[in-house]
């Protein structure tokens, strides 16, 4: 088999595996999202302090 062949047989591949890490990756946030609850707000805010002093570190 040529490598031609070879390439237009496996054409779309990548796309599909790519949708399904997309898919496995909503499916992951969507558990941590649910199983977070209501210390949604802490995060948050804990992410949010983080970041602005990293900034606040780099002027």
């Amino acid at each position: 088999m040529s490598r031609t062949e070879r390439v237009e047989r496996e054409r779309g591949q990548s796309t599909v595996e790519y949708v399904g890490l997309a898919v496995a990756v909503a499916v992951l946030l969507a558990a941590i999202g649910g199983g977070i609850g209501g210390h949604a707000d802490k995060l948050g805010g804990a992410v949010t302090k983080r970041l602005q002093e990293a900034i606040s570190a780099t002027k």
